[in-house]
């Protein structure tokens, strides 16, 4: 049952193609276009094999985009996956996804970002150190969450000019590597380290890189012509990020050659300072700054909608499930979501390395739902929700079913680093889906009987 919201007020589908373009770019390329790169080009073997990846990557998240547009077509509902897998599965898994992704998928992913711009932003001032790493950090939270808080335009606007610079600054970056010197092929040397090909680790790499591009479902109720800008945006919006990513691998590779990218510390200051001197340290920081707003921002924006969604399922959790008339925006989930990112951040105060192993540990259980709604697909229409009306998946089911293969292939690597390199984090994950599931047994009790 949906329970009903203060005054009546719900979302009003204001979004654009444009907005959800934005949205979709701003959440997908993010830093680790620069720090995973140098890592898929050392796991293959020449640059062609480099080019077949990425593009291989873009084509993956592209099947898997159509299939969540159809989910996204025939429920158009606020909150996306929570709702699938609500209709799916039923409400206590749902539950568990809203639970992981309030308590460690969302603050996880947020504050590791939000480290990133926090090293990065330090560097823009002789002031600023390492000490300050976490309230940089929590600023950044803070007044993106504000920000989003006073309403979806505000938080859309905010998303395109963050957007329209980070693509900006990388379509520079990708020129500049094209104005140096380019590095001529030598083929009497080996292109790649060897014993280093890992085609396995490349393309694990490559999907973490394409990752993201599903939080636009979760504001579907929020886009006017669903149908219409649903579809398109995911469509166009991979496109131009398989387009973006190409041109950056082959500027990548045009500067410095396969071996050297492979050897790559940090690609886009080699290239920066090459071109640039001095000056290119200061464009890294404020590009790489960039990047990360637009990704927390998006973040923010997108996976509040959960929560809300969760609120006006749970009678114990309504509080969430307010929306706000006037600023049109879910303020109380920005808010709760908002402080448990910022006192992540202070708990793990040490540094961002305790956050990219929450992030890491976590894998597991963001592939496991991933996979479950791929699955959905398949309950879904045999239970009779398309029409003709609705976008239908092409190729049904050979699309959806490469589309859960890949989730199987991704889940199973994140399962076997997890338990290859235990840590006090991958218990805290572990702890914290057991507290889920008995809080979903213990919520579904407490629900009102009707």
């Amino acid at each position: 049952m949906i329970l009903p919201t203060e005054n009546d007020a719900v979302p009003r589908a204001s979004l654009g193609m444009t907005d959800a373009i934005s949205i979709i770019i701003g959440t997908v390329i993010g830093a680790g276009i620069y720090e995973t790169t140098p890592l898929i080009a050392k796991s293959t073997s020449s640059t062609v094999e480099l080019f077949a990846v990425f593009l291989v990557g873009g084509l993956c998240a592209l099947i898997g985009a159509l299939c969540y547009a159809e989910l996204a077509t025939v429920l158009n509902r606020t909150g996306g996956d929570f709702e699938y897998l609500q209709e799916a599965y039923g409400r206590r898994l749902a539950f568990v996804f809203a639970w992981m992704t309030f308590w460690i998928v969302q603050p996880a992913g947020v504050g590791a970002i939000a480290y990133i711009f926090a090293r990065y932003a330090a560097q823009l001032h002789d002031s600023l150190n390492v000490a300050h790493f976490s309230y940089i950090a929590v600023a950044a939270v803070a007044a993106l969450t504000v920000a989003n808080a006073f309403g979806l335009q505000v938080g859309t606007s905010t998303q395109k000019l963050l957007t329209a610079t980070k693509v900006l600054g990388i379509l520079v970056l990708i020129a500049l590597g094209f104005l140096l010197p380019s590095v001529p092929t030598v083929t009497e040397t080996p292109v790649s380290v060897p014993g280093t090909v890992n085609l396995e680790l490349a393309f694990i790499l490559v999907l973490y890189t394409y990752g993201g591009w599903n939080v636009i479902v979760l504001v579907a109720a929020e886009v006017k012509e669903p149908r219409r800008n649903l579809v398109r945006s995911l469509i166009l919006g991979i496109a131009l990020i398989t387009v973006i990513y190409l041109l950056a691998v082959f500027s990548f590779e045009y500067a410095l050659g396969h071996a050297g990218l492979g050897l790559s510390r940090s690609v886009a200051s080699e290239i920066a300072r090459s071109s640039l001197g001095d000056y290119g340290a200061l464009f890294i920081s404020l590009l790489i700054c960039t990047t990360c707003l637009a990704n927390i921002n998006a973040t923010i924006l997108t996976n509040s909608r959960i929560f809300f969604a969760f609120g006006r399922r749970w009678h114990t959790y309504r509080w969430l499930g307010r929306w706000h008339g006037d600023f049109q925006s879910p303020v109380n989930a920005l808010v709760a979501q908002g402080g448990i990112a910022i006192a992540l951040i202070l708990i793990f105060a040490s540094g961002e390395q305790s956050f990219q192993r929450l992030v890491a540990f976590s894998a597991p259980v963001f592939w496991l739902f991933f996979l479950l709604v791929s699955i959905a697909l398949f309950i879904l229409r045999r239970r009779g929700y398309t029409s003709p009306e609705e976008f239908r998946v092409p190729l049904y089911p050979l699309l959806p079913l490469i589309f859960s293969a890949i989730c199987v292939f991704m889940l199973y690597a994140s399962v076997d680093y997890a338990l290859a390199t235990l840590r006090l984090e991958a218990m805290a994950v572990a702890t914290v889906l057991i507290a889920g599931c008995v809080a979903a047994v213990i919520a579904h009790r407490a629900e009102p009987r009707t």
